[in-house]
């Protein structure tokens, strides 16, 4: 009986610090925080308030631009995608205008010469972790003002996860904001691949989108309206994009 009194003891206790061993493993995986989000924070001051009113600007320019001109572009670099993000993103995104889901905040982008790195936190004030995920992008070859994210994999800290519920509520964000855009899903090399389409309503667009590239530390869009489609199609095959 004594024998079998320890055994259960030694049992029990073994079973306990397992058990807590795995918590303590699993919480430090979740609190992990990327090298690449470490690096894409910006300190505050002038030049993230410049960075951001940088990419306000061009942004301004590049809708004024579809708009009013023939052809039409914008080059967005992550340090004023981020400066943004961390001065003007809350102030001008709030409620039913908000981007990204609830508990979301900190995002950070990252680009690289053939993928996309987005990174955000996740929770509240007393507990929250870094979600990562990182994405390819291109425009549809035939189908016009289609762009196309793969999503190459997502963690939550450093443990990979499933991400249908969560591009389900993305998907849902989008539809939120009353815009011109369907999104839809499909499977390629096993792989989710969101496809956006741009005035999806619309059998003949007044504008093309004919030029994504991602460059290290930035990226590059271009395009024309109807009556330029064609040539701008042409500059683009011949420079490669």
């Amino acid at each position: 009986m004594s024998m079998s009194r320890k055994s259960f003891a030694w049992t029990c206790g073994f079973t306990l610090v397992t058990v807590g061993l795995i918590v303590l493993v699993l919480g430090l995986m979740l609190r992990h925080e990327p090298e690449f989000y470490r690096r894409a924070a910006l300190p505050p001051g002038a030049q993230r308030q410049q960075w951001s009113t940088d990419f306000r600007s061009e942004l301004t320019n590049l809708i004024g631009g579809i708009i009013n001109d023939k052809k039409w572009g914008a080059r967005f670099t992550e340090e004023q995608i981020n400066s943004y993000f961390e001065e003007d993103y809350l102030r001008l995104h709030t409620g039913d205008q908000a981007v990204f889901p609830d508990k979301v905040s900190a995002p950070r982008v990252v680009f690289e010469e053939d993928r996309v790195r987005l990174g955000f936190r996740y929770g509240g004030k007393r507990w929250s972790t870094v979600v990562t995920l990182d994405l390819n992008i291109w425009l549809a070859a035939n189908e016009p003002n289609v762009i196309a994210l793969e999503v190459q994999g997502m963690r939550v800290g450093a443990m990979p996860i499933a991400l249908q519920s969560v591009l389900e509520r993305f998907a849902e964000s989008i539809r939120r904001q009353g815009s011109d855009v369907e999104m839809s899903w499909y499977r390629y090399n096993n792989r989710p691949v969101a496809l956006l389409r741009f005035g999806s309503g619309r059998k003949d667009p007044t504008v093309y989108l004919q030029h994504l590239k991602l460059l290290p530390g930035a990226i590059a869009i271009s395009g024309a309206d109807r009556t330029n489609r064609t040539a701008g199609a042409a500059s683009a095959a011949a420079n490669g994009g």
